[in-house]
């Protein structure tokens, strides 16, 4: 286990020293001058250290198709375009997507992230890599009859064969993509299956006004109240978006203690 020494940092506007053993923070406190560590970096208090960014919702792979069509509505962009698009990526360009997100990720200080996409192992694979932390989900979309889609029936049972030898900081989520893209009894299966083992939920929630027109079209209730209904929405969910919520909304996802990905554009 290798460890690292930052000397004379700047913290919250105090000079105090830094200990990483590993992957793990042992000591933020000044050290005695003869301590030393497999790397010491002397900052002599011109370098600040600040707390990481988590991004709460990413596809990260989609840098590829970054710009792509984006001058669309929602589902005129996924139905016709992105999807499409996304059905002739292999795993090796999930892989170099991911290692491009994560790159800039590292970039800008996010040291963590939640992803929802297709191919995870090759995903997690741009993650072990590269040294950061994620949830990587377990992608859930319906098919037009219902059923499970046979691409992420596929790679999720891929993943879950992982899970055994994945390193403590990936996390294994369940990522439904939608109330509109994944079929009632499969979101209720989920939400069981949530309240039985603890997994996460990572879903898109009332992200365009069509999007929550046609949930209270398709079931009478909004999106955030539709997912409250099949127990979709407690305090392990993250719903993205949120761009679209009516005070009860609000109330559901407070009272409920869901944590909110907010995104203010499609």
């Amino acid at each position: 286990m290798t460890s690292l020494l930052l000397r004379d940092v700047v913290l919250d506007g105090r000079v105090t020293d830094v200990r990483i053993d590993g992957q793990r923070f042992t000591g933020i406190d000044p050290v005695p001058p003869g301590e030393t560590a497999d790397r010491v970096i002397r900052a002599d208090g011109r370098m600040a250290i600040v707390p990481p960014f988590y991004n709460g919702h990413t596809h990260a792979a989609m840098t590829l198709l970054r710009g792509y069509a984006e001058d669309l509505e929602l589902l005129t962009w996924l139905a016709d375009h992105i999807w499409p698009a996304e059905a002739r990526l292999t795993a090796e360009d999930v892989y170099a997507g991911s290692r491009l997100a994560i790159l800039e990720m590292i970039k800008s200080g996010t040291v963590y992230f939640n992803d929802m996409y297709w191919e995870q192992a090759a995903t997690v694979r741009a993650v072990i890599e590269m040294g950061v932390r994620a949830d990587i989900g377990l992608l859930h979309i319906s098919g037009p009859d219902g059923g499970v889609n046979p691409r992420s029936a596929a790679s999720n049972a891929e993943l879950l064969a992982m899970a055994a030898e994945l390193p403590d900081r990936i996390t294994i989520t369940h990522a439904p993509h939608s109330p509109y893209a994944v079929s009632r009894d499969q979101l209720a299966w989920i939400a069981a299956d949530s309240a039985r083992t603890g997994r996460r939920i990572h879903i898109h929630a009332a992200e365009t006004a069509d999007e929550v027109r046609d949930c209270l079209s398709a079931h009478g209730q909004t999106p955030v109240g539709y997912l409250d209904s099949l127990g979709l929405v407690t305090d392990r969910s993250v719903l993205a978006h949120c761009v679209h919520l009516t005070d009860d909304d609000r109330r559901i996802i407070s009272e409920r203690g869901a944590v909110i990905a907010h995104m203010p554009v499609s």
